[in-house]
């Protein structure tokens, strides 16, 4: 009678050892996959945010003295923006969808590498400024910034 009474002890062991183990893996398990949601969450919040601070404005553009398309452009986002990275453009300049590849400059000739919180730069675009009546789609873009401007020739020296 006492191998009966110990064999029902050791089987409530066991099955108790068996839920316990479960209840831990699970525990385990399901806290892993919150940390990962919350920490997946605060990456994509922290990514809109900065999207939020990136951002430039067409402001005006006019004829230069050579005859070219000048756009002056503002970063009017609260973080420096970097329209070039080792030398190289990362910023895109499209006019009517085509795009104008390395042939603009900075027209201060500087090699900018940052542009600062509401700082203004002016682009010479190498294209030649349209003739009146005229319109043009200008775009800028680069990593999470564009803008557009329609420039429509009225007679002035500026659209």
């Amino acid at each position: 009678m006492n191998r009966k009474g110990l064999t029902s002890v050791v089987g409530a062991v066991l099955l108790l050892s068996v839920t316990v183990a479960a209840t831990v893996s699970a525990f385990t398990f399901l806290n892993q996959i919150q940390q990962d949601m919350q920490e997946s969450s605060e990456d994509r919040i922290q990514d809109q945010t900065d999207d939020l601070q990136r951002s430039i404005n067409i402001e005006f553009v006019y004829e230069g003295n050579n005859e070219d398309i000048m756009i002056n452009v503002r970063n009017t986002g609260s973080v420096a923006l970097q329209p070039k990275d080792n030398g190289a453009k990362v910023w895109s300049l499209f006019i009517d969808g085509v795009p104008v590849d390395g042939d603009w400059s900075f027209e201060d000739g500087s090699d900018t590498i940052t542009m600062d919180p509401q700082e203004t730069k002016t682009i010479d675009t190498g294209r030649e400024y349209p003739e009146e009546g005229e319109t043009l789609n200008i775009q800028l873009s680069g990593p999470d910034v564009s803008d557009t401007h329609i420039c429509f020739h009225s007679g002035s020296s500026s659209c």
